[in-house]
């Protein structure tokens, strides 16, 4: 039965009771001793009405479904660098309780199930999990929220164990993205028209967390909303472990203990507590203070102690506590500590979702072993308190009263209750408190206020987002058809331009394989028409000038064939070649200037005569024991130079003008270039 259908049942009751209340004007004319027919019908009737208008006191705690579908595409590096989304999942899987079951699911241009729906009533699968959760990469390219809501509907339908309530988190940083305009709307719009009822239809609710404002907010919100889920949108990522606190708190109704500046007190009746404390930096050592003055920490605890340490907060979990006043030291603050015990605070409302301004009722009572408490003794010492938070963050406290004012209950019956008429769209927090002497509980409700009232603010707000969900679906199909048009012209343009240089290459490839051949053999002709002329003015120890060439390819020809770099090379080269002359002149003009210096020569002895006999003139004797280099020191003994030779080359070296046959190649080479 869904609230509206509850909504009309208790409209016809109270139609029912406005009836009886009209016959009972006629019925009490009657002077019988004995209840009358009608009266019987009224008591009867208020029976029923007080039956169906009242909740069940104590409901049985629900199991757990719960997919847990994370964004893994490449831009969540940046907007989660730190990787707090895995730690706030692993510490969402370590508080639920074993009768849970939990799958896994990447996804980012398709949806993959890690994991799937494992019970958390074996240490393994827990493990098997907490390991699932740190290989998660976030490496991909695209982001389809709709492949993601499938799969995970796909696994609670197909694999959901009857009697578990069922679960989506839902954590994405971008807007459908797959590359493609036109399939990004189409799946966004059969996210919305078909796949969000039918998740509401299997009652299937949706929490869905943006890690920044570039995320499709409308899907995330309208899918939320639709689901009775809860939506939230993440400035910083640094929040995330807390935004799982609440959703646990959603689904589970934990036991909690109150901390009052980050203290608590446990009572006997606790058999486990779990606390999460906030840490001001990632290095923040977490210590409790135990009642008998022992500090555990991280590296120091016993062996009932489980201590799972992340960035953000300390995760720990002690069995059998021992009672009395315990503190946690080095923390941020907004620590919570969840129990596990038999003595517990029960808390309902009459509506999880009301109108705006219409009354409702919160309820709450101490049980033990899921049996309604009320002992007066202990009833007396026991303060209810409410404190209720309104969706822009504005605080009420109220107590509550065993008055018996609330329907279904009774004075001093040990039900404790309030009314409130929240005026507000949105979600109200409800914290309830139980404080006694030896103990505190804790129970959070959350009550969402929502119009029916097309005309009232929420539902105009609702009708707003989807309006404005799909002007932004008809802008992003018109900006895809533009883009389309523009892609199109922009190709037909660079066809055009690709054959016009291709017609423009095989032009001038025509043309050169026309030219090519006569041109290849001008060219060789010339060459060697040239390297004979240079060869004959070098041999002849003077450059003649070159005879002009008779047609025009003879001239392109001797152009290409004789430019200012061969002129170069040949000056260097006959450069190179005159300072050998030189450098042999000056080696001889310094022996005969020896040769003079002498006053009197020695006469050659007439055994060294017979030993050259046979010889060259000037042939020098490599027998002797002194070594010689080139230009080194010879010894007197061998000094006799061929006066003769030595004015022959001299000669030979004064007959060459430099300046002249410089200039000469110079000349030719720029008639050459005008050419």
């Amino acid at each position: 039965m869904n609230r509206f259908e509850a909504k009309s049942k208790r409209w016809n009751c109270f139609r029912m009771i406005n009836h009886t209340h009209t016959t009972t004007k006629n019925c009490s004319k009657s002077d019988s001793p004995y209840l009358s027919p009608c009266t019987i019908s009224l008591i009867f009737i208020a029976l029923i009405s007080l039956f169906v208008l009242s909740p069940p006191i104590h409901a049985k705690e629900q199991a757990l479904d719960v997919a847990i579908i994370m964004d893994t595409s490449g831009s969540m590096k940046k907007n989660d660098p730190n990787k707090l989304r895995r730690e706030a999942a692993k510490m969402f899987v370590a508080l639920l309780d074993r009768k849970d079951r939990v799958s896994l699911v990447s996804f980012s241009g398709r949806a993959y199930p890690i994991t799937r729906f494992l019970s958390l009533n074996e240490r393994k699968n827990e493990q098997k999990l907490l390991k699932s959760i740190d290989k998660l990469i976030a490496n991909g390219k695209y982001t389809n929220l709709h492949d993601a809501l499938q799969r995970g509907y796909e696994l609670l339908t197909s694999k959901n164990k009857k009697g578990h309530a069922k679960h989506i988190i839902l954590m994405s940083d971008g807007k459908m993205d797959l590359g493609n305009k036109e399939r990004n709307l189409r799946l966004l719009e059969k996210t919305l028209e078909e796949l969000t009822p039918k998740l509401a239809q299997e009652n299937i609710k949706v929490h869905t967390v943006a890690f920044t404002k570039k995320a499709y907010i409308p899907l995330l919100k309208l899918a939320a909303e639709d689901t009775d889920g809860q939506f939230v949108l993440l400035n910083t990522p640094q929040g995330i472990h807390q935004v799982f606190e609440t959703l646990f708190e959603r689904a589970k109704l934990p036991e909690m203990l109150p901390l009052r500046e980050d203290s608590f007190i446990l009572d006997k009746a606790v058999k486990e507590i779990t606390v999460v404390a906030s840490k001001f930096k990632p290095y923040s050592n977490i210590t409790l203070a135990s009642p008998d003055g022992t500090d555990i920490s991280k590296t120091h605890h016993d062996k009932n102690v489980k201590w799972f340490s992340a960035k953000q907060f300390d995760l720990i979990t002690i069995k059998k506590p021992a009672k009395g006043y315990w503190l946690v030291k080095y923390s941020e603050g907004g620590n919570k500590a969840y129990i596990i015990t038999d003595f517990k605070l029960e808390a309902k409302s009459t509506k999880k979702h009301a109108e705006p301004g219409s009354p409702l009722q919160i309820q709450a009572f101490l049980s033990k072993n899921n049996k309604k408490i009320n002992q007066r003794s202990l009833l007396r010492s026991t303060e209810f308190k409410a404190k209720v938070t309104s969706p822009i963050g504005s605080v009420i406290n109220n107590l509550l009263l065993d008055d018996g004012s609330e329907i279904g209950s009774e004075r001093n019956d040990g039900i404790y209750g309030i009314s409130y008429a929240f005026e507000l769209e949105g979600t109200y927090k409800v914290e309830i408190t139980a404080t006694g002497q030896t103990f505190d509980r804790k129970k959070i409700l959350f009550v969402d206020v929502e119009s029916t009232n097309p005309n009232l603010p929420f539902a105009k707000a609702k009708a707003e987002r989807k309006k404005q969900a799909e002007i932004q679906k008809q802008k992003e199909m018109e900006a895809a058809r533009l883009a389309k048009e523009e892609a199109e012209r922009l190709r037909a343009e660079a066809d055009a331009l690709e054959a016009e240089k291709l017609a423009k290459a095989q032009a001038e490839k025509d043309k050169h394989a026309a030219n090519g051949h006569d041109v290849k053999a001008n060219n060789d002709s010339h060459q060697k028409d040239h390297s004979d002329e240079l060869s004959g003015a070098h041999s002849d120890g003077h450059s003649d000038e070159h005879s002009e060439p008779g047609t025009e390819d003879d001239k392109n020809a001797n152009s290409n064939g004789f430019t200012l770099g061969n002129a170069i090379f040949i000056f260097i080269m006959f450069n190179v070649f005159l300072g050998t002359l030189g450098g042999g002149y000056y080696y001889l003009y310094k022996r005969k200037q020896k040769q003079k210096s002498k006053d009197v020569p020695d006469e050659p002895d007439q055994s060294d005569e017979s030993k050259t006999e046979g010889k060259p003139k000037n042939a020098v004797d490599l027998s002797s024991d002194d070594e010689t280099s080139e230009f080194g020191h010879m010894d007197e003994d061998h000094e006799d130079v061929d006066l003769e030779a030595d004015e022959s080359i001299s000669s030979a070296v004064t007959d060459i003008d430099l300046e002249e046959e410089l200039s000469s190649i110079l000349e030719e080479a720029e008639q050459e270039d005008g050419k």
